[in-house]
């Protein structure tokens, strides 16, 4: 019986029907850390990657606009410290910010810093 027979088999009573498993997906990347609390300019991260990823920052005020994006920053298999330079010129009002790492296109994670003058 070739393998699309076989699954359209219907099941006989009493017999459990197993789901098929979903293939286990890896997170590319945890992060470790972001830093300073607060900030003034510059945005530290530190991660650690299961294999070469793309990271992009990304940073909101607390009404959820987006105040600055970084551009794709590629980062290698293993520890990894990125940093990111609000540009010059962007008016950046002191008070708190939610900072979001993305990786590859997924939310790795989200914390709330504070902006300094």
């Amino acid at each position: 019986m070739d393998l699309i027979a076989k699954s359209l088999t219907p099941a006989k009573p009493n017999e459990a029907v197993k789901a098929p498993k979903a293939p286990v997906e890896v997170e590319a990347a945890s992060v470790i850390n972001v830093y300073p609390n607060p900030f003034i300019d510059v945005i530290k991260v530190d991660m650690t990657s299961t294999k070469q990823a793309n990271v992009n920052i990304v940073v909101y005020d607390m009404n959820g606009k987006m105040i600055f994006r970084s551009n794709g920053m590629n980062i290698m298999k293993g520890n990894n410290i990125i940093s990111t330079q609000l540009p010059v010129g962007l008016k950046v009002l002191p008070g708190n910010y939610v900072i979001s790492i993305w990786v590859d296109g997924k939310l790795t994670k989200s914390v709330k810093l504070i902006k300094a003058n």
